[in-house]
């Protein structure tokens, strides 16, 4: 920002009022034969400009156009800047060295977080007074016991983090039990997504062709470990340990063995799932053709029946036709529903044997 506003605007401002300062303002601008384009660039343009290569016109030209990219990435990045949120303001009353130099001022922050939680639904209403108690109690109690170590905390240090200094002294006490609720919700808002992306540069490494899940899981978890204890100098050889490799080769036959197994026992299980499909069809398909046969001969009994009670020759001939030809296709259904009820017959046999 001090690239482009003038240098008494950004003095004035305060560290809440910074982002609020209007970079796209021309009165807070400088102008553009002040804007500092960098070191490299400035040094390349006066080289260019002594060559002749580069007019005065256009120099000027560039810087304004620097000054235009430079405003417009402030502003994006003021849009951006959680700083705005009030609840991320507010959070301050978690720093450890402001509870204990500015215990009251923290009191009053740690309202704005529950009035902020509140209106999202986050926090019940009626909760808010037994949080405030607990939260006024915490650093009453708490704080004048631990003040070295709340005043000499390191924001930087991944070995003591924040969120592990109040689960100690918070969540196993019943009487911080709904204020442990509300920090471990509000310290979940800074939490970003690097070390998940880290994550999956770390599996992408990993990955191989034909690897097993488990083999990548395992592979994992070794590089988790060792990343925490600091590279594989600090690995601690125990007797244990010696002992799982040397019994590595062994509990891998019996892997080996325990996939075969599961393998013959799923094909036959696939099997049996099939035949009983099979089955399935064969008793829907016999009952349908004996059905129809049935239906069938039922139709040639009528148009015989019909048949006799007709003088006419012809109609009686063509009565008798259409009986004839009900009562074949019946026979010729029945003798299909016979070779069904031996197909099925046969599953039921492999069925029973598998």
């Amino acid at each position: 920002m001090s690239r482009v506003v003038k240098n008494d605007i950004i003095k004035k401002a305060t560290n809440y009022s910074l982002f609020k300062i209007e970079a796209s303002d021309k009165d807070n601008q400088l102008a553009a034969r002040k804007v500092d384009i960098g070191f490299a660039a400035e040094k390349k343009l006066k080289e260019l400009m002594s060559a002749k290569k580069v007019s005065e016109l256009q120099a000027l030209d560039m810087r304004t156009q620097c000054k235009s990219a430079i405003v417009t990435l402030v502003g994006k990045m003021q849009a951006k800047c959680p700083v705005k949120y009030p609840l991320v303001r507010a959070l301050k009353c978690l720093d450890p060295k402001e509870m204990v130099s500015h215990r009251d001022s923290c009191a009053a922050n740690f309202d704005k977080v529950l009035k902020a939680l509140v209106d999202a639904h986050k926090v019940e209403a009626t909760d808010c007074d037994t949080i405030k108690h607990q939260f006024s109690n915490f650093l009453d109690e708490e704080i004048p016991e631990n003040t070295n170590k709340f005043s000499s905390f390191d924001h930087t240090s991944d070995t003591f983090r924040l969120d592990q200094m109040f689960h100690l002294l918070m969540s196993t006490k019943r009487n911080y039990e709904k204020l442990w609720s509300v920090v471990k919700n509000v310290l979940i808002l800074s939490h970003g997504q690097a070390s998940v992306e880290r994550g999956f540069s770390v599996m992408k490494e990993m990955y191989a062709e034909n690897l097993q899940e488990r083999s990548f899981t395992a592979q994992r978890i070794v590089a988790d470990h060792l990343q925490s204890i600091g590279g594989s100098l600090n690995v601690v050889i125990t007797k244990k340990m010696i002992m799982d490799v040397c019994a590595a080769r062994q509990k891998y036959m019996c892997y080996l063995e325990e996939e075969r197994v599961r393998k013959s026992k799923d094909q036959m299980s696939l099997k049996r799932k099939n035949l009983t499909d099979e089955i399935g069809e064969l008793k829907v398909k016999k009952l349908r053709l004996v059905s129809e046969a049935n239906a069938l001969c039922k139709s040639a009994d009528k148009y015989s029946a019909k048949a006799e009670s007709v003088k006419s020759m012809s109609e009686i001939r063509h009565l008798v036709a259409k009986s004839n030809s009900h009562r074949k296709t019946s026979k010729d259904k029945l003798s299909e529903a016979e070779k069904v009820d031996k197909a099925l017959d046969e599953k039921l046999a492999l069925l029973k044997n598998s």
